[in-house]
């Protein structure tokens, strides 16, 4: 409360310095006994009216510095949203291996990357969406190509996976392409807005779902259709004649573990696609009491155990508040811009090495803030949002128990316990999944694939050569 007390007193006494021969009216001082600032009026003071506005702000900057109560409380007090400034458009933000395509009537955006085959291979694969005609038509369809595909978590993007689609497309063991897009409202896709409920619908679980298949549907027809050096790709009946499901493996992380199980759900009964496999990393994942075969509400559960009353309370408060019209905005707002300013102050995207994070990475992460409407979708999605809910928690076990599942977990894992990790499997292996396997890395916290790229690789990939 010091602080408070000393951004109080410097408001007060602002107001003295309009008139040089006025006595301070006031002080402000910290009660020992209480931590309450107190503040001493004298006999000169101004009136209410005249110091209103001052103290009104002083009051403003204090409630603010108490985090939770600023997450609450402020966002009543700030007013009508104000328009956003200093914004450019999404795609000049993109880098120049990144594509878009219009999937669900949105601009997804994505990276992909593809082998090099034949003598072109040499452990150093460039290969992106846009080129994969130049290396990877071969006069026919390449059927054995695999597509492994990442789902982000909260506040993440393709940046994500940065490490591991090069590593995918680079290993000499399978035939497979990295892909990794940005699910709304993160990175740099179109955030559909608010007030359409099918465009809204692509905020949820399976909405993300939606996206996924429908960008697997884009890029593959793209391989399909095109030809190597310029030549046309093969015809319809060519294609029809030579058929297969393209197999897929779907790879989420926290928040995109929900997203990848029910993606791989969606595609059980796909004509296009076979699911060959599922990575689950920090599983964001609430099964408890999900009702299915074997279920133990005590496995798995990414949510505390227990909540005390007062987060209880800041939980269902948040939640009211995004019902309320421009207070809603103010707190998605506050929330988020909080996040970059604290990124960018104390380096603390890994929350393992706080104060260590490279300054590129705490740039990847907050370069999407820099984006026109990058608040758009922020609203949408927070509404769309239910951890407790079934549909944003898809049940892995509903799957065919054939299918093998990897759950990778770091031990140090703050965000996500590894008990929820350790849970998955265990309820996969309870409804007769044989190929369910947990890893769990030592000393490692909520996003191994980007702190630690070397021991995440060397348990990921030897999952794929076996399954590929």
């Amino acid at each position: 409360m010091a602080n408070n007390a000393t951004t109080t007193r410097r408001r007060l006494h602002a107001n003295n310095k309009r008139n040089k021969h006025a006595t301070p009216w006031a002080s402000a001082r910290v009660d020992r006994d209480s931590r309450r600032v107190v503040i001493a009026r004298s006999s000169n003071a101004p009136t209410p009216d005249e110091s209103r506005s001052d103290l009104w702000s002083a009051l403003t900057d204090a409630v603010s510095n108490q985090r939770w109560v600023g997450e609450v409380l402020a966002p009543w007090m700030e007013g009508p949203p104000r328009p956003v400034v200093d914004t450019v458009p999404r795609r000049a933000l993109a880098d120049l291996d990144a594509h878009f395509a219009d999937v669900e009537g949105i601009d997804v955006h994505y990276k992909a990357r593809f082998p090099l085959r034949g003598d072109a291979r040499d452990g150093t694969s460039t290969v992106t969406a846009g080129t994969m005609a130049e290396t990877q038509w071969a006069g026919e369809r390449d059927n054995d190509l695999v597509y492994v595909v990442c789902f982000h978590g909260f506040n993440g993007s393709e940046f994500s996976f940065r490490h591991l689609l090069p590593a995918i497309a680079d290993d000499e063991h399978f035939n497979a392409a990295g892909v990794a897009f940005d699910r709304p409202p993160f990175g740099l896709t179109e955030r559909p807005r608010p007030g359409n409920e099918e465009a809204e619908s692509l905020y949820s679980v399976p909405g993300s779902s939606r996206l996924a298949q429908g960008l697997l549907r884009h890029i593959d027809g793209s391989h399909a259709d095109t030809g190597r050096s310029g030549g046309q790709g093969p015809t319809t009946a060519d294609a029809s004649a030579h058929h297969t499901r393209r197999r897929v493996v779907l790879v989420g992380h926290s928040a995109g573990a929900p997203c990848a199980v029910r993606t791989a759900l969606d595609l059980a009964d796909s004509p296009d696609f076979d699911v060959a496999g599922v990575v689950l990393v920090a599983p964001a994942l609430n099964l408890a009491g999900s009702g299915g075969a074997g279920d133990d509400p005590k496995n798995t559960s990414a949510l505390p155990s227990k909540l005390d009353a007062g987060q209880l309370l800041r939980f269902a408060y948040a939640r009211a508040l995004l019902a309320v019209p421009g207070v809603n905005a103010n707190f998605v707002r506050r929330s988020l811009n909080e996040r970059r300013e604290r990124a960018w102050r104390d380096r603390d995207i890994y929350s393992e090495s706080a104060g260590q994070t490279p300054m590129d990475v705490v740039l990847g992460y907050t370069k999407p803030l820099a984006a026109d409407g990058w608040d758009t979708g922020a609203l949408p999605y927070f509404r769309n949002t239910d951890f407790t809910s079934a549909e944003s928690n898809p049940d892995p076990a509903q799957l065919p128990a054939r299918t093998p599942i990897l759950v990778v977990h770091g031990s140090e894992d703050g965000t996500v316990a590894p008990s929820v990790g350790r849970g998955v499997v265990e309820r996969l292996r309870a409804n007769g999944f044989d190929d369910a396997t947990y890893e769990e890395l030592s000393g490692i916290g909520h996003l191994p694939m980007e702190t630690h790229p070397t021991p995440f690789h060397a348990v990921v990939l030897p999952f794929l050569r076996r399954i590929l």
